[in-house]
């Protein structure tokens, strides 16, 4: 698995979540109850908002699977982006542990794909 996390600058979470789950409705995607959604046709990105059942935190995660391919990073990093600045967020790269600036993006697919 390769994680990217977003920060929410707001601390509320329940508009965070209802702010994810419009921005992903634009890109066409569905939040399920457990939180998952497949964020691409082949199943190897997923969006994970956590349970509308869990505690009072939101953490939000784009998630791949290690397929080393290169469209794959591509496809997780523009939704990660794309979520960060629909929330005034960051994206932090749990691999390098730090946060991930757009223009660092060439960067994360190569090491990434070491």
């Amino acid at each position: 698995m390769y994680d990217l996390m977003i920060e929410p600058e707001d601390e509320d979470t329940a508009w965070c979540r209802e702010e994810v789950e419009g921005a992903l409705q634009a890109i066409g995607l569905e939040v399920t109850e457990e939180g998952f959604i497949a964020a691409n046709a082949e199943g190897t990105v997923w969006v994970d908002v956590g349970s509308q059942e869990g505690p009072d935190v939101l953490v939000i995660a784009v998630r791949t699977r290690e397929d080393r391919r290169v469209e794959t990073i591509r496809q997780a990093m523009d939704i990660a982006f794309y979520l960060a600045q629909r929330l005034s967020g960051v994206v932090i790269d749990m691999q390098l542990g730090g946060r991930v600036l757009p223009e660092n993006r060439d960067w994360i697919e190569a090491e990434f794909l070491r």
